[in-house]
């Protein structure tokens, strides 16, 4: 397993398991930023946040990184790039303090730190889609079924339905206000009560190629393979089945 790092955030949010652990051992409220009171409602799968996550086709931008505790203290600060393609494709780049890269083909994710040449591989479709990261790359109704969604006026707060074995237990998406319905922020809360928030800037569309989503291993870097045995890896790292 990687160490612990300042794409740990991501990778919780997204793909890594915890044990079950009861709602009664957690503090009675997050920390966070969303305005409760401005809350209307569960709003399943409305029209409204889908219009949203349609811009996340060929979407881009830079991103700042603040995680602070559940005390409210910062506890890491990184700066990076991410890159959306759907259905269920991404790159998401830590550039400072130390280099990281987050990427998914929609099949495979891989989570590569060259500082310790140790790259992760998991199965997209159990890593992702059980958590509401899972809404930013996925439209399958299916999904969609897990989580509720809650609006206000900044934007939208995805939860699962089964707390019990969530280790992002919020995710919450804050538009920028000037009537665009672009993303300015993404917070994930995690179960420990973190929360890490990325501010984004330099928004930009574009228009990747399939195989840019594809990681490529460099030679003597240690696999962690963490997929089933049919999902085989050759020698670049591309997926074979």
């Amino acid at each position: 397993m990687l160490k612990s790092t300042i794409l740990a955030s991501v990778v919780m949010a997204i793909i890594l398991p915890i044990q079950a652990q009861a709602l009664s051992e957690l503090p009675a409220q997050p920390v966070h930023t969303f305005d409760e009171s401005a809350v209307t409602g569960n709003i399943g799968q409305s029209d409204e946040i889908k219009e949203v996550l349609k811009q996340l086709d060929g979407f881009a931008a830079q991103f700042t990184q603040t995680v602070v505790d559940a005390d409210d203290n910062q506890i890491h600060s990184a700066k990076g790039s991410l890159t959306f393609k759907q259905p269920g494709k991404f790159i998401w780049q830590v550039n400072e303090p130390d280099e990281e890269l987050l990427i998914s083909d929609g099949q495979s994710v891989w989570w590569f730190n060259p500082f310790v040449e140790q790259v992760s591989i998991y199965e997209a479709n159990h890593a992702v889609t059980t958590t509401p990261f899972a809404l930013l790359v996925n439209d399958d109704p299916a999904v969609w079924d897990n989580f509720a969604i809650q609006t206000n006026n900044n934007g939208f707060v995805i939860t699962p339905l089964n707390l019990n074995d969530a280790q992002v237990i919020r995710l919450e998406i804050i538009l920028k206000g000037d009537g665009t319905k672009s993303i300015d922020k993404l917070l994930i809360t995690s179960r420990s009560r973190q929360v890490s928030e990325y501010q984004l800037f330099d928004h930009k569309k574009v228009s990747p190629k399939d195989t840019d989503f594809v990681f490529t291993i460099p030679a003597g870097v240690d696999i962690d393979d963490q997929r089933p045995t049919s999902v085989q890896t050759n020698a670049n790292g591309n997926v074979q089945y």
